[in-house]
């Protein structure tokens, strides 16, 4: 990434996010990225996101988990769909707009600001494109 990238650019090309405690974990819940929260001076507190973020007590916790991600694909694998399984549970537990494909949520989002525009008298058009 270059210097001054946006972290939206860093998170969607992240395979992993590790934070102590931050809002971008919930950003990376919707956008299918699992994170690790690293607590590693025992600030239970900090453990809010439930089992949608994966925590760590101790450093050798991290470097364990980050070397069997990268070592064993298979572990990766399940790893990463259980952690995106409990991150979209959690975002649907927590909060009340539906929980979908991000790309979906950015396109309803951006089709309700054109509406709003438009009931406005803005002369908007909105051509929807489906990609894999």
């Amino acid at each position: 990434m270059s210097p001054g990238a946006s972290t939206y650019h860093a998170l969607n090309a992240a395979d992993l996010l590790v934070t102590k405690f931050s809002a971008l974990a919930l950003e990376g819940m919707v956008l299918g990225v699992p994170s690790v929260g690293a607590l590693f001076d025992g600030e239970l507190e900090f453990a809010c996101y439930e089992d949608a973020v994966h925590y760590v007590m101790q450093p050798v916790e991290l470097h364990a988990l980050v070397e069997k991600l990268h070592d064993q694909p298979i572990f990766r694998t399940s790893w990463s769909e259980t952690m995106r399984h409990n991150s979209a549970r959690f975002l649907r537990r927590h909060y009340d707009a539906p929980v979908s494909n991000p790309h979906e949520i950015v396109a309803q989002e951006i089709a309700l600001r054109l509406r709003t525009r438009r009931s406005q008298g803005a002369q908007c058009t909105l051509e929807i494109v489906n990609r894999p």
